[in-house]
């Protein structure tokens, strides 16, 4: 049996095994049968239901599955209206990289010892079964271009295909710590942080923000605080010292002229902000870059 390994997600380094776009048939039924590596069941269309260690889940267009190697899985499509799917299979690691796809096998004849790998993860609590990204059509089209990455193979496939895979995992995720919110505020997530990535150089505030998108103040803090690890405020600060940093690289404008730019209320202040970030005021910043 496989090894367990224990990493935290950012130590993560996936290798796509296989992807595929099948159209099902009517009824159709993959049997009862078990998987060597990991795997994500993408339903674009169609409707059916899928049964994972004996419980059954309904699925519907914009459905995710995830499933552990080992674990008893089966595929049904529905009569009047099957599915079109994507299939996923991968490692978290790139430690058998070079090992041949093994197809998932009918749960009878499963051998354990050619298990790819277990995975722990030391900072995250684990994927949920069935997660839903009806409304994503980023997450759907990074399967549309992991699928045409994959069947195309032109020179250096494999580390474009890895690299969307990473990112694919990073949206999972996301969504699978989001657990406490429905999936309509899930998704307002990305608009949330557009909407202070075009104002954090205002005098933007959580009840600024909460008026624009109809919630709560203290709510908004909450959703941001779960997706990034910090509270509004730290974020526009950190967004702030970023785009400051950019200007003082890529820029001639005076710090007087970057604060105001970035939004900060006075030069003073903006100059502590950034010395407690960084470490250096921005002047002995932009000359310790320069030499």
């Amino acid at each position: 049996m496989a090894e367990t390994i224990r990493i935290s997600i950012d130590q993560i380094n996936p290798c796509l095994r296989f992807i595929n776009l099948f159209q099902s048939s009517r009824g159709f039924n993959s049997g009862l049968r078990k998987l060597y590596d990991y795997y994500f069941l993408y339903v674009h269309s169609g409707k059916g239901k899928v049964i994972i260690n004996s419980r059954e889940y309904n699925l519907v267009s914009g459905n995710l599955v995830f499933c552990p190697p080992h674990v008893e899985n089966q595929i049904i499509a529905d009569e009047e209206e099957p599915f079109i799917l994507t299939g996923i299979n991968f490692d978290f690691t790139d430690h058998f990289i070079d090992s041949p796809y093994i197809y998932p096998i009918n749960a009878d004849l499963f051998d354990e010892a050619k298990i790819t790998e277990y995975v722990q993860f030391t900072d995250f609590e684990g994927f949920r079964t069935l997660l839903n990204f009806q409304h994503d059509e980023k997450l759907r089209q990074l399967i549309l271009d992991m699928i045409h990455i994959f069947e195309a193979k032109k020179r250096y496939w494999k580390v474009h295909l890895n690299g969307l895979l990473k990112t694919f995992i990073a949206r999972v995720v996301e969504q699978t710590s989001q657990h406490e919110f429905d999936v309509t505020t899930a998704n307002k997530y990305d608009e949330i942080l557009d909407y202070i990535s075009l104002h954090y150089n205002t005098e933007i505030t959580n009840v600024e923000i909460a008026g624009h998108f109809h919630y709560n103040p203290d709510y908004i803090n909450k959703i941001i605080f779960s997706y990034t690890g910090l509270t509004i405020k730290q974020y526009i600060i950190d967004l702030r010292i970023r785009k400051a940093i950019n200007l003082l690289i890529n820029s001639n404008m005076t710090i007087n002229e970057i604060s105001e730019e970035v939004g900060c209320s006075t030069t003073n202040y903006f100059s502590k902000l950034f010395k407690k970030k960084t470490g250096f005021s921005p002047a002995l910043f932009r000359d310790n870059i320069n030499l």
